[in-house]
Order: structure tokens, then sequence, then C-alpha cells
């Protein structure tokens, strides 16, 4: 019975590498033949290759912005916000890196193109707190349901369905808000007052500071690496494929991909 029971199985172990090494060349493929149009070109081929890159990100590495405030909160365990401040520190700097390419001055009272740097208001809180009562509704972020939905969460399909009737509503009442609310309130942009220099050590004081007040929630986690292991193909192969990633990688991961 034993023979058969591994007999049987062995299929099924041989299958899951090789289907992942075709959606690699899938993949590779795909971004080959859109770089290739003329209709397309190289935009859409790195879209789809970033975009590829952020969703093994999240799904490894469980970035969902709502499963990790839910472990601190109701577990008291804060190893996954480290995630997300490992993607605010490296986003910051490359941020500030890209920024300070398009736009040397910070202090001529613009803005850099496609910055993205909107104004703040008490229409920014609303949303804020719809979006997050739809994550708790929901059970996890956009982010968390697009990785699930990788992995066969049947909820997932309803929930990003309902994300998209959101955006509609967002989009159909934008006109109305943008010109009796958001259109006079302020645009801060710390570089504008403070510097590149000066805005990205006060955002990394911040996240260190949050780091330093985190780690008292931090679980000791024992590792599974053995004193004198050594490095194998085989092992960075099931760490990257069969085990979750660590927080501060693949926070960076999201941040590097952001930038």
């Amino acid at each position: 019975m034993s023979q058969l029971s591994s007999s049987v199985s062995r299929p099924t172990v041989v299958l899951q590498p090789t289907l992942g090494w075709v959606l690699l060349i899938a993949l590779l493929g795909g971004a080959f033949i859109l770089h290739q149009n003329p209709q397309w070109g190289s935009p859409a081929s790195f879209s789809l290759l970033i975009g590829a890159t952020l969703g093994v990100a999240f799904e490894r590495g469980r970035f969902c912005f709502f499963c990790i405030w839910r472990d601190y909160i109701e577990k008291r365990d804060s190893s996954g916000l480290y995630a997300v401040l490992a993607a605010l520190a490296v986003g910051g700097i490359g941020y500030a890196i890209i920024f300070g390419a398009f736009l040397p001055n910070p202090f001529a009272g613009r803005l850099p193109p496609e910055a993205h740097i909107g104004p703040v208001s008490w229409v920014l809180v609303v949303a804020g707190v719809a979006f997050g009562v739809g994550m708790s509704l929901s059970g996890a972020c956009i982010s968390g349901h697009l990785y699930r939905l990788g992995q066969g969460y049947s909820r997932a399909p309803f929930a990003l369905l309902g994300s998209l009737v959101g955006f509609g509503l967002g989009f159909y009442t934008w006109n109305t808000l943008y010109l009796n609310h958001i259109s006079y309130a302020p645009t801060v942009w710390l570089p504008a007052h403070l510097g590149y220099g000066g805005a990205l050590l006060l955002h990394l004081l911040v996240l260190g500071g949050l780091a330093a007040w985190w780690l008292r929630a931090l679980p000791a986690r024992a590792t599974t690496a053995q004193a004198g292991e050594r490095l194998s193909l085989q092992g960075v192969y099931e760490r990257l494929v069969h085990h979750c990633w660590p927080p501060l990688a693949t926070g960076a991961i999201v941040g590097f991909v952001g930038m």
C-alpha cells in the first residue's frame, strides 16, 4: 500500500513545477509579443512584467493590508506591518530619486509631472473610511482578493466586482466633489517645504519610530535553517515556492516595483 501511495502521488509533485515553468515561459512570451506589437510596444510589455512580479510578491508574502492589520489588532502580531514599512521606506527613497530627476528644484512652486500628488480634504478621509469598511466586510483588501483569486478563493470575484461598482460611483461623483470641495483643499508636498533630503529624512524617521514601537508585538519565530546548513538550489527553491516570504523582503519588492 505504501508503494502504491508513493507511486500515485509522484506525478502531482512533478506537475506543479512543470506548470510553473509553463506559466513563466508564457509570461515572457506574452511580454515579447506585446513588445514587438507597434500598437502596444514596450510600455505594455513592461506593465505585464511588473504586474506579474507584484502579484507574485503579494501572494508569496501575504501582502494584504487588511490581513496585516487584523493580525496586529486581534493577535498582537506586528510582523506583517514591517512589510508595509519596508515598502514605504524603499518607495520613499526611490520616489525622491525619480522626482528629483524630473523636478530638480522642489521649491519652485510646481509639482513633479505625473506624480499624482492630490489635495487633502474631508473627502479623502471619508473615502478611506469607506474603503476600510469594504475591506472589513469582504475580508481582504483589493490586493489580497487579487492574489486570492489565483488561489481559488470563491469570494474574491464578488469582492472585486463590488470594488468596480465602488470605483464607478467614485467616478460618477468626482466632478461634483472636486468642484465643490477638493479643488479648494490644500495640496501638501513635503519636498516643497523641506527639500528632498529633509522630506526623505523625516519620512524615514517616522517609519523608524513606528518600527521601534511595533517591536513589542513582534513574535519570536524559530528559524527552520539548521546551524551549518549549506545553501543549495533545492533549499532556495523550497523557500521561494513553498514558504511564505519574509515581511522585509516582501515589502522591499513591493516598494521597488511601485517605484
